[in-house]
């Protein structure tokens, strides 16, 4: 049926997953990750294909992340329990994904934020179309920057990961393979094609050897990547330990990028932006995806009983009014005891 919200299909020894919200920009609700979730449990029990292809509908965009409007929703109707159970199951939807037992190969297009950077960029292949944008605005909603994408970037200098994880600016292809977001760029032209060499190579004994193998040779020269050679002038500055002492020395900067970004982080949840610097200073000392994703359970229970997420959410995404009262209202006001999860033992 063309108006559900997930289509899948299955042919050959191919498995296709297709998110169809274009509208809403494929954001996730939970009806489409237990869809998801039962349709990997269906696949792996009795598997009679060797890939799966894992893509969104619409020009706009793969996927523009979870749907938080909902979650607020759950929050102020069912408590704390409500929102969480929306993040325990997506995050338990991209471990499966990262360990699934069949291959994954993810096309990402147009924008890819939040839970769509979470959603394909666990898979075992992620093909980029040119023009797509990633980003990871939890400040702007009193979130922070989970999925596991600290795991996914964890293989990046320390700076680079601050700088995104901490802006969560809008970022190129380039930046997103830089950043092990994606593995190979394909240009406008050959993505049209892109579905067909899926469909052609998933038949081969190795089918993911195949795909990246045909991927490889049709994949674009990666360009320059302008917010990593931005965030490389700024190495000492985000290698700053100190979250105060960072945002000083980012406002102190001259060029265009980090006054905006600065003027972004201001405007930010202080919350948020304590609880994402933290967590990926933390998430240097861990290896283990599973140990990611609980820590992050952990702290989504943490934020969501905050009052920053449903005044977040109401003020960018219910109200459109973009005017949120963020409690306390600046970074050096937040209690990191609340965070003690992510603190030094």
């Amino acid at each position: 049926m063309t108006d559900q919200k997930v289509q899948f299909g299955s042919g050959g020894k191919l498995y296709e997953i297709t998110l169809n919200r274009p509208k809403a920009l494929n954001s996730l609700d939970l009806d489409m990750i237990d869809a998801i979730s039962a349709a990997l449990d269906r696949w792996e029990s009795k598997p009679t294909g060797d890939l799966i292809l894992l893509s969104g509908n619409g020009e706009k965009g793969f996927c523009a992340g979870g749907d938080v409007k909902a979650v607020r929703a759950a929050l102020m109707e069912k408590g704390v329990e409500g929102a969480t159970a929306f993040f325990d199951r997506e995050y338990a939807l991209y471990q499966r994904i990262a360990n699934s037992k069949i291959p994954v190969v993810s096309l990402q297009h147009g924008i890819v934020m939040g839970g769509g950077i979470g959603l394909s960029g666990h898979a075992q292949l992620r093909l980029v179309r040119e023009g797509a944008r990633f980003a990871m605005p939890e400040k702007s909603i009193g979130f922070f920057t989970d999925v596991a994408v600290n795991h996914l970037v964890k293989s990046a200098p320390l700076h680079q990961r601050v700088a995104f994880l901490l802006t969560g600016d809008m970022i190129t292809p380039a930046d997103a393979i830089a950043l092990n977001l994606s593995d190979s760029l394909i240009s406008d032209d050959q993505w049209e094609d892109l579905r067909t060499h899926i469909v052609q190579y998933a038949n081969e004994p190795n089918a993911l050897d195949a795909i990246k193998q045909k991927a490889a040779e049709i994949a674009q020269p990666v360009p320059s990547a302008p917010f990593i050679e931005w965030a490389d002038k700024h190495q000492r500055l985000f290698e700053e330990k100190d979250l105060s002492a960072l945002l000083a020395r980012l406002g102190e900067a001259t060029d265009e990028r980090a006054q905006k970004l600065h003027a972004a982080l201001m405007a930010g949840s202080p919350t948020s932006i304590v609880a994402s610097f933290l967590l990926v200073h933390r998430a240097q000392k861990i290896d283990n995806l599973a140990e990611q994703f609980a820590l992050e359970s952990e702290l989504a229970r943490i934020i969501v009983e905050a009052p920053d997420f449903a005044e977040g959410v109401r003020a960018v995404l219910v109200d459109k009014d973009n005017a949120p009262k963020w409690q306390p209202d600046s970074i050096e006001a937040v209690d990191q005891d609340q965070f003690r999860i992510l603190l030094p033992n």
